[in-house]
């Protein structure tokens, strides 16, 4: 190709001239734009990450807080419910420990002052300043100087927190001090510790009652402590309340009783042994060992509770029968007889494949002066009243109350009923279908025991099995449960005895009254 004016140009400054048309640079309106856009567009950037940074902050400081309340709160309330004494006096005696610059709280004391727990406000110094932390000291086996243990359970409160109130839901805590002394549970009922967290101002409250306060419920029947639905007595017991191999015991709660808990009056180490895929599924297990191992296995958390009594010492009233009592065969049957209320000369002698139907009229009481056998196959309902059976005949060198003879099924109901035994033991047999409902004016018992032998209760795979209220307060209750009947369970409304045994494969629930 020739250049204009006649000269050819060579292909290398044809490549040339096209590369140098495309370095030409921006115009100046391309550069103005540019230059106006990016600090819009960095602008947007960098506000973004500054709220990302205040956002960060934010939330960590509100996870720091719930982090706070979740670790003061699980400490606080094992030590309420477990205290004997409780103080919010500054510097008590005894106090557990006393960290430089620090201020006691709240003091409690557990099992006569061998451990005391003290919450205090300690200062801490750092580059920034001075922040204040809410620490937990804990002192055992009445050494109070040397802590066995030192927590920090929240960080940055406020530098005047308050000590809490002592009196319940309602109260408000102030800076004005209560007298210089400890507070029993019963005139303390309930501490509130409200705590606030400096940096952010976020607060929370803190609620808790100590198991040595006793409240009552107003039952159909009048005032009645509320108690453990399940609830072993006995003090020097090494197995309190035991559940065997595949066995289980699940307490309900319900109103009149101490929530779901199980109460342990034995300060015995282990004595609520848990056998191997056995299950113990309550709220809480109340015991008088200070040292909460009642049983390392046992799934409930333990509290210390000072004392447990016994709920219905004093308040059940032994029934007692007048009048004279009998059994005829109704008009028309063989098999079928009708039994008056009244004290018996001699206790019936019951006959296999009968029906005995107790008509329990007026409420009556029926007084049985020996042993009543149950035979097999019979039938027996047990109406509106009061049963007293008097054990004498020895069964397996045991005075029986009641007994079941041979292997047959047994059919036992009884509406509205107290079963009370004076002395010996009581056995429904291990092929019973039993359904009992209290009396009104018994607190929900339905088998009271009086000796210090055993309430015998038994699950049947596919029969009714449901015994209400025991109370044995000098004995043992043993439930028991064939392999067969793993997959049902029996119930109760409560069990309080000496002692209680739930056998391998036994299942029970307690239903509360």
């Amino acid at each position: 190709m020739r250049a204009k004016g006649g000269r050819a140009r060579s292909p290398t400054e044809r490549s040339r001239r096209r590369r140098g048309a495309g370095e030409q640079g921006f115009t100046l309106i391309e550069l103005l734009i540019v230059v106006t856009i990016i600090p819009l567009i960095v602008g947007a950037i960098a506000a973004g990450l500054l709220t990302i940074l205040n956002l960060q902050s934010s939330v960590k400081n509100r996870i720091t807080d719930s982090s706070d309340a979740q670790v003061v709160s699980s400490t606080f309330l094992k030590d309420v419910q477990s205290a004997t004494l409780i103080t919010t006096w500054p510097s008590s005696s005894p106090e557990c420990g006393n960290l430089t610059g620090g201020k006691q709280l709240l003091g409690l004391q557990w099992a006569g002052g061998q451990t005391v727990v003290s919450y205090d406000t300690v200062p801490v110094i750092g580059v920034a300043g001075t922040t204040y932390s809410l620490v937990r000291e804990y002192c055992t086996s009445g050494n109070t100087s040397t802590p066995s243990s030192t927590t920090t359970v929240a960080y940055d409160i406020s530098g005047t927190q308050l000590p809490p109130c002592l009196g319940g839901a309602t109260c408000i805590p102030s800076s004005g001090q209560l007298p210089q002394q400890w507070y029993t549970p019963a005139v303390a009922q309930a501490v509130k510790f409200v705590v606030t967290e400096a940096g952010t101002g976020f607060t929370y409250t803190l609620l808790a009652e100590p198991r040595g306060w006793t409240p009552t419920y107003v039952a159909v029947d009048g005032p009645v402590p509320v108690f453990s639905p399940v609830t072993a007595l006995s003090t020097v017991c090494s197995t309190c309340l035991s559940v065997g191999n595949y066995g289980s015991i699940t307490i309900n709660s319900s109103l009149g009783t101490n929530g779901s808990s199980v109460a342990i009056a034995s300060p015995s180490a282990g004595s609520v042994p848990i056998g191997t895929d056995a299950t113990l599924t309550a709220s809480t297990l109340l015991t008088t060992d200070p040292l909460l191992n009642s049983d390392a296995n046992s799934s409930p958390p333990e509290y210390f509770s000072p004392q447990i009594n016994d709920p219905l010492s004093g308040v059940l009233t032994k029934p007692t029968a007048t009048g004279t009592g009998s059994c005829i065969l109704k008009s028309g049957s063989t098999t079928v007889f009708n039994c008056s209320a009244g004290i018996y000369a001699s206790t019936p002698t019951l006959m296999n494949n009968d029906t005995y139907d107790f008509d329990g009229a007026a409420g009556g009481t029926y007084q049985f002066p020996t042993t009543l056998n149950i035979p097999a196959n019979a039938t027996l309902t047990f109406n509106y009243g009061n049963y007293i059976f008097n054990g004498s005949t020895l069964v397996n060198g045991v005075p029986a109350a009641v007994t079941q003879s041979g292997s047959g099924a047994v059919t036992i109901t009884g509406n509205n009923v107290l079963f009370y035994a004076p002395n010996g033991s009581i056995d429904f047999g291990t092929n019973s279908s039993v359904y009992l409902v209290p009396i009104s004016g018994n607190d929900g018992v339905t088998i009271w025991d009086a000796s210090t032998t055993n309430v015998n209760i038994e699950n049947v795979q596919n029969n009714r099995n449901s015994y209400g209220g025991i109370y044995i307060p000098g004995g043992t209750v043993n439930a028991s449960s064939p392999e067969a009947a793993a997959n049902t369970s029996l119930s109760v409304m409560f069990l309080i005895a000496n002692s209680i045994n739930i056998m391998q494969y036994t299942n029970v629930i307690v239903t509360g009254p």
